[in-house]
């Protein structure tokens, strides 16, 4: 029977590889079967025709995935110990907010996607007023149904408003443009005489 062993998350024994005992009564050279890869570790035959460096890099992808696999692993086992569930946070999504929220929604979404870098700016009123006033915790997930929309919509308004103004621009300065033929022909005959 193998102890149980309890290993802190920063143990530095999970970077290691595991170590493998060799048996020591030998390993009987003839096996059973006559040929083929089943004596050898379940990787070799992945790695018969990689070179070096590809060998190196396939193990050290294994490696990877294996310590994240049990790292996941770990914070389930951790979440489970902590009574953490995936619970929301919120009370659910179809939660409505007030009006004076809603009308804060709307501006912040506004100012949000006018923005030149809008994740940015998100993240600047998140700070700034996320803690310190309630009406912004659409930001941190709250009425998310919700934020969804009113950001969807301002988004569609405010391209149909640039697609407007580009509309009625125009030609610009060349809207008075009119025939100056007659007046070319006069100055070049006033210029001949």
């Amino acid at each position: 029977m193998v102890p149980e062993v309890w290993v802190d998350r920063y143990d530095a024994r999970l970077l290691l590889d595991s170590f493998h005992v060799n048996d020591p009564k030998g390993v009987d050279i003839r096996s059973e079967s006559p040929a083929g890869w089943s004596d050898l570790p379940s990787d070799s035959e992945d790695t018969f025709f990689f070179s070096p460096e590809e060998t190196d890099d396939y193990r050290r992808e294994k490696r990877r995935r294996l310590m994240g696999q049990a790292r996941e692993e770990r914070l389930r086992a951790r979440i489970e110990e902590d009574g953490e569930g995936d619970e929301d946070l919120w009370g659910g999504s179809d939660e409505e907010p007030d009006e004076s929220v809603k009308q804060v929604m709307e501006k912040t979404a506004k100012l949000i996607l006018l923005a030149p870098n809008p994740t940015q700016m998100e993240m600047k009123i998140l700070v700034d007023f996320g803690e310190k006033q309630p009406a912004f915790a659409f930001l941190k997930g709250r009425w998310k149904r919700r934020w969804r929309i009113i950001r969807a919509s301002t988004s569609r308004d405010l391209k149909q408003a640039e697609e407007l103004q580009a509309a009625s621009k125009g030609l610009g300065g060349l809207a008075g443009y009119g025939d100056s033929d007659d007046e070319g022909s006069n100055e070049e005959a006033s210029n001949k005489e």
